[in-house]
């Protein structure tokens, strides 16, 4: 049978409408070669909205509190007085750091890949996670709870089982993530003190792949553990408070001890990286460092909160702790030098 016959045509249409009552207000639908993008005034004010809001220089420069723009002269904008700044004698801002930053990773490109791999594995966890959850809560033993009447039972094996499932797969979660931060430490702190011997590093993220996996897993097994800890602390303190500004004290006391350990541990990776200490040598160092350059750690959070950045910046307070730029060079370059010592003011 031929395609045309399965096809009602338009002089069908009025007889069709009789046989089956169809209300004349109601059209037939088009056909799909005679229809046209739908609902396009809906989303274009926005895109257009956005577009109009957006500045490619903010992505080059660093900003000021009344948002003027560092190296450049920057135009009046009406009703903000403090607007209109000249800052071109002021170039080290946000472009300084980034520019610490794109240098390493143009070097060292795979630097790139690691998160996507470090993901993709966690993925594969979540997944694992998902499955033997679902086996596992069917679980249950077969018991006599009255006369001739047996009831599947969960009993408190099963239980702890599953919790324990849960807290090793956020273990193991934190723990991938710490060996990215330590793979991406060591290749970024070997590239730094290299110095002008940069261009014939040989394989700097291997080479920190290879002394993470030899030396550093129990660090970042102790690390992750504590930060599995706190979040464990926190989901049972949850459950057993039921009053809901109780709550949000636990949360707010638990997310703030939660952020604390997390920027700790990452920079206690980032010593141990650069030291090959344990995790608490590590993590005491790192403290008295952040504590001395209290002030520039402000100024480098405000850049970003990429591992390459917070590296630079560890590797930048051993640079100055360990040489004194006369007898002893600087490994940093007078662009990163400047652009600390400006951020303090």
């Amino acid at each position: 049978m031929g395609t045309s016959s399965s096809i009602m045509q338009t002089q069908e249409i009025p007889e069709f409408r009789k046989l089956t009552n169809v209300e004349r207000s109601l059209e037939i639908p088009a056909a799909s070669r005679n229809r046209n993008v739908t609902d396009k005034k809906g989303f274009v004010p926005f895109l257009v909205y956005t577009l109009v809001k957006s500045d490619l220089r903010r992505l080059k420069y660093g900003t000021d509190s009344c948002g003027n723009f560092c190296g450049i002269l920057n135009s009046k904008i009406e009703g903000f007085s403090c607007s209109g700044k000249d800052y071109r004698n002021y170039p080290y801002g946000y472009s300084q750091m980034s520019s610490k930053t794109a240098k390493a990773i143009f070097a060292m490109p795979l630097l790139m890949i690691l998160p996507v791999i470090t993901m993709f594995i966690q993925f594969i966890i979540l997944g694992l996670l998902v499955l033997t959850m679902t086996w596992m809560v069917t679980s249950a033993e077969l018991e006599k709870i009255g006369k001739d009447n047996y009831n599947y039972v969960r009993n408190g094996a099963m239980t702890f089982a599953m919790i324990f499932n849960i807290v090793m797969a956020i273990w193991a979660l934190q723990f991938f993530a710490g060996c990215q931060y330590m793979i991406s430490a060591g290749s970024v702190a070997s590239w730094y003190f290299a110095g002008s011997n940069r261009l014939f590093l040989n394989s700097p993220i291997w080479t920190s792949f290879v002394n993470t996996v030899k030396y550093h897993l129990g660090t970042i097994a102790f690390g992750s553990f504590i930060l599995t800890l706190v979040a464990v602390i926190k989901a049972a303190l949850r459950s057993l408070v039921s009053n809901s500004k109780c709550r949000w004290i636990v949360d707010c006391c638990c997310n703030n001890v939660e952020a604390f350990l997390k920027f700790l541990s990452k920079n206690a990776y980032i010593e141990t990286a650069l030291h090959g200490q344990s995790f608490f040598r590590s993590g005491k160092r790192a403290a008295q460092l952040l504590i001395k350059n209290a002030a520039n750690v402000i100024a480098i959070n405000s850049v970003g909160d990429f591992t390459t950045v917070d590296t630079l910046f560890i590797c930048f307070c051993e640079d100055s702790v360990l040489n004194d730029g006369m007898s002893k060079p600087y490994y940093m370059s007078k662009g990163l030098k400047q652009f600390v010592e400006n951020s303090k003011k």
